[in-house]
């Protein structure tokens, strides 16, 4: 059994999660408010002029073990994700996959709940609880955004790496994790605690093997499919891939860490 599971989360993580790579908090989540998406506002071509824009240049001091799990991500993102994802965005017409997107996002509303409460949001923690329930009833499970949609509350992001981070947490060294792709050491043990809050992971305990083969590979399929197109066009314009998206990563978690101390009112 231990072995069946150890299985079932590898190949829930080969089919999709390595969608991780181009988020900032949530996949398709807008951008906070003043500021650019991290790929949109960044020009690869400039990677290495960190210290012109007058920010510090990224620690990576695994430099040649990350590019080497990274080259195996690159293998197995051209073999088995690229190709499940533009056969899913073939058959899947558009409004649907934008459905799925949104139905795995309400999923993890009770993770981001949690976290605003550690943060001290109050009331972007009662707006998440109210979106939730909205969606998750009037939404159809969070299929539609009847919250933003038709009541107009907005969605708001928050993740366990973003807490310890308002709380003075370093983000440690530039990590690239196999098949997960970008993180870094403080955003790696938050992704381990969003999981262990996810309410739904002891929900389906029993079903384990079946759950994470169907929930983990369908919830990938869709975030990576969701980000397609700007990682592709990140890739094309890209000298060194690996160095702009280890840039794009570390600009994108730096403004969501940036959006919580403002939400909380810190300078």
């Amino acid at each position: 059994m231990r072995r069946r599971r150890l299985v079932a989360l590898g190949v829930c993580a080969l089919l999709g999660l390595l969608s991780l790579r181009a988020r900032a908090d949530e996949p398709g989540t807008p951008p906070p408010t003043g500021a650019a998406s991290s790929i949109e506002k960044y020009d690869p071509l400039y990677d290495e002029s960190a210290d012109d824009a007058g920010t510090e240049p990224v620690s990576d001091p695994l430099e040649p073990m990350n590019r080497a799990i990274f080259g195996f991500n690159e293998k197995v993102d051209h073999y088995v994700l690229d190709p499940i994802t533009r056969g899913y965005r073939f058959l899947v017409p558009a409004p649907a996959r934008r459905g799925v997107e949104r139905f795995f996002v309400n999923l993890k509303q009770p993770v981001v709940f949690t976290n605003l409460i550690l943060q001290g949001r109050g009331r972007d923690a009662v707006l998440t609880f109210g979106r939730f329930a909205a969606n998750t009833t009037l939404g159809v499970a969070g299929v539609f955004d009847f919250a933003n949609d038709v009541i107009g509350w907005p969605r708001t992001s928050a993740d366990f790496g973003q807490t310890l981070a308002v709380y003075g947490i370093p983000s440690g060294p530039y990590l690239v994790v196999p098949i997960f792709g970008p993180s870094n050491a403080r955003d790696t043990v938050g992704n381990v605690a969003d999981q262990a809050m996810n309410p739904l992971t002891y929900f389906f305990a029993p079903l384990q093997l079946q759950w994470s083969l169907i929930f983990g590979g369908s919830q990938g399929i869709a975030y990576r499919e969701a980000n397609a197109d700007a990682l592709d066009a990140l890739r094309d314009a890209s000298v060194d891939f690996y160095a702009a998206l280890r840039s794009a990563y570390t600009q994108s978690r730096e403004g969501a860490v940036q959006e919580a101390r403002v939400a909380r009112g810190e300078p």
